[in-house]
């Protein structure tokens, strides 16, 4: 253990790592990630941003949200570490798009903490995720959802078990670029309960990555609730508000 520890301080001495944000050469902290000082303060003001603890939204300083006085969201709580237009994104495209394994536990402590700061990981049965089509997942080779469930778990000390409740029926077209109304209609009926004895009375957590409109979310969670979980509350490492930025970042998911 200590040979490894001596050989990794005289590896980043001679060849800095990079931040897990942006990449830039910097130093790590004591967990041994490696943030370089202005991702800190990008990753700091997105956690300060204030959003709406039924649907997860940006919400002004007041709190209030006119999105959910309108539509009331088919899951009773939401989470989120921070907006997508932030150091969270780079960090999410890392890990899906570019191998990115190594921002996993900086994403799952800043969801965790959020998670805990809503009493949310005390309160729930099962932790579970969105599922991706199996031939998406076999191309990617594995699904980001479900490995930012399991590292929430395991950091942020959960008792709940991670299980693989849905499954998806179908593979839906990417959600770039649809409007809030074509997202719902593209994921409807798209999501089943593998086993509904596992779900019944329950109350569950569902994590996604990156939440936009919350259509995919919401499937999910109408399709939990119609096989009798008690109740379903969401928990994601970033949502994207709808809109041009959002389909140009191509974070627009769900």
């Amino acid at each position: 253990m200590i040979v490894n520890t001596l050989v990794h301080s005289l590896l980043d001495l001679a060849l800095p790592p990079g931040c897990v944000c942006c990449g830039t050469p910097t130093e790590r902290d004591a967990a041994g990630l490696a943030v370089c000082p202005a991702c800190r303060e990008g990753l700091a003001a997105a956690a300060a941003t204030p959003f709406c603890r039924r649907c997860g939204r940006t919400v002004g300083p007041y709190g209030s949200c006119g999105h959910c006085s309108r539509h009331s969201p088919p899951f009773q709580a939401a989470v989120r570490a921070g907006p997508y237009d932030s150091p969270l994104g780079a960090m999410i495209r890392a890990l899906k798009y570019r191998d990115g394994l190594h921002t996993l536990p900086l994403l799952a402590d800043l969801v965790s903490a959020r998670l805990h700061q809503a009493n949310l990981l005390a309160e729930i049965d099962l932790v579970t995720f969105v599922p991706l089509h199996w031939r998406r997942c076999w191309r990617r080779g594995f699904n980001q959802a479900s490995l930012l469930a399991r590292a929430v778990r395991r950091r942020g000390g959960a008792t709940a078990q991670v299980v693989r409740l849905l499954s998806r029926t179908r593979d839906t077209p990417p959600q770039v670029g649809l409007s809030a109304t074509a997202r719902r209609e593209n994921v409807r009926g798209a999501f089943r309960v593998r086993r509904p004895e596992q779900v019944k009375g329950r109350r569950i957590l569902l994590m996604d990555d990156v939440m936009t409109t919350g259509a995919t979310v919401g499937e999910c969670a109408r399709v939990l609730r119609r096989a009798g979980a008690a109740q379903v509350a969401v928990a994601v490492a970033a949502v994207a508000e709808s809109g041009p930025m959002a389909v140009a970042s191509g974070a627009a998911v769900g």
